[in-house]
Formats: structure tokens, sequence, C-alpha cells
């Protein structure tokens, strides 16, 4: 049975920043172990306060979650060119079948409505707007590298399952949808 042990409350998201973030912790009454432990750090390139989550960590963070968590903050910038492009190689390769869905709906890929949240992949740069880091992934324990997490990003083309980027030693090696980031 997991209860909650202190209240959280969704990303609420103004104008591309996090507004406001509450933190929470699940607590495993059986095993009297907190299933996460979460933190926060403000992520200079994109201007915003993200959560760090560690999947399954106890009570404490193991030496490989912590050393991963100091080394997140100080070089997560550095990482900055090389995510935003993937996240433009990965959405170029899906934009045609988000212009195809709209269709379905009777939305013309020229249409303005479109464009806003589905802008036309010209380059990195000019897709940055369309997506935010909300959540960072740390993996458990026994699966914990150094440099190696996931980001999820709130995204303007999906908002149901947004992008998750999986970094492994401080280098993008997978690009797709949510569970990317969480799924080590």
């Amino acid at each position: 049975m997991v209860i909650k042990i202190a209240h959280s409350l969704a990303l609420i998201l103004f104008t591309n920043k996090v507004v406001l973030i509450l933190f929470g912790c699940n607590y495993n009454k059986k095993t009297k172990t907190n299933m996460a432990i979460k933190k926060e750090f403000y992520f200079e390139s994109f201007k915003t306060d993200v959560t760090v989550k560690f999947v399954q960590a106890e009570d404490i963070l193991s030496p490989c979650q912590q050393d991963t968590y100091l080394e997140l903050c100080q070089k997560i910038d550095t990482i900055f060119d090389s995510l935003k492009n993937s996240i433009f190689i990965y959405y170029k390769s899906v934009y045609p079948d988000y212009i195809k869905a709209a269709s379905v709906y009777d939305l013309s890929p020229d249409s303005d409505v479109v464009k806003d949240v589905m802008p036309i992949p010209t380059n990195a740069e000019n897709l940055v707007p369309h997506y935010i880091p909300t959540r960072i992934y740390v993996p458990k324990t026994s699966e914990c590298e150094p440099g190696s997490f996931g980001i999820y990003f709130h995204c303007s083309w999906d908002i149901n399952k947004g992008v998750g980027v999986r970094i492994k030693d401080w280098q993008v090696e997978y690009v797709g949808y949510a569970e990317v980031a969480f799924g080590f």
C-alpha cells in the first residue's frame, strides 16, 4: 500500500516558465521505504526549474545517484546543444505523422493553429520555444551509471506524451516519447 506523506502539485506552466512546483514523496507502508526522492535545480539553458526524481531511492541517495545529481547541477548546460539538435532530428522524423494526424481533424498544415503547435522543422533553434524540460529521472541504484539519466520535456506538438531523452555518459543516447526518459 502506498500513501502520500507530502502533497505534491502538478506543474503550473505559464508562458513556458514553471511558476510553482511543490514536491511530494511516496512512502510504502509495508517496506517503510520511500519510492522516490525528489530534488530540484535550475536548468539555465531553458531558464526553468526542473524536478529531479531518483527512481526507487530509499531514504538516502546511493553514491552513484548523488554523484549523478552533483554532476547534473554542474554539467547539464554543457549538453544543451546536443539536446536541442537531437530533439530537432527526432521532431523532423515525426513531423509528417503529426501533420497527417492534424488533417484527420480537418486542420490544414498551413493554418495558424497547426503552425503554432507544430512548427515547420526549419532548424533546431526555432524549435526550442516549443518544448521545456519538466523532470529528470535518475535510475534506481541497481541501474545507476554516472552521467546517465532521462529528461522529460513538455512539448507543444504532443501534449499527451511529450518528449523523452535518455542520456548515457553525458551523451544523448535516444530521443522518443516520454517513456524514454524513465524507461531504464
